[in-house]
């Protein structure tokens, strides 16, 4: 896929946040190396990438069984739902053996039908938007006000 860049493969990602919008279930899934990432790009041109993953569906439960037969394999934790707290972030960072390979990233975009892969870049970070559909057209634009937000 011609939006993800030649070190995507190399990079590990954790997820982080996740929310119930527009009746669907949005990931945020962070480099799990964040703050380093963050620190040297003030030196080097290296840029923290967060993907933004927009499941169509309504509820936890739906999104992760809609999910799990996917080279990406979320936290089993997702399932039930988590805080967005401080210290849920930590154990997620923590938790460095459930972190998802970008190339299983990378991989999962191009087996999926209709599935719509945007990347934007705004200061140190590369952002990426993965839409995947339900049966409906989809478009990643809808998602660029709630992306501003988060």
């Amino acid at each position: 896929m011609s939006s993800f860049n030649r070190m995507f493969d190399k990079d590990r990602f954790t997820l982080y946040k996740m929310w119930n919008h527009d009746s669907s279930i949005v990931y945020r899934v962070t480099t799990w190396i964040s703050a380093t990432t963050y620190c040297t790009s003030f030196v080097l041109l290296v840029k923290i990438n967060k993907i933004f993953l927009k499941i169509r569906e309504p509820t936890l439960e739906a999104a992760c069984d809609a999910h799990k037969n996917t080279e990406v394999e979320l936290d089993p934790a997702a399932r039930a739902g988590f805080d967005n707290s401080i210290k849920r972030k930590a154990i997620q960072k923590a938790a460095f053996w459930q972190a998802v390979s970008g190339k299983d990233t990378r991989e999962f975009c191009r087996k999926a039908e209709n599935l719509e892969v945007g990347v934007q870049e705004v200061g140190n970070r590369r952002i990426f938007t993965i839409v995947a559909p339900n049966g409906e057209a989809v478009k990643k634009e809808d998602m660029d006000d709630f992306i501003l937000d988060n």
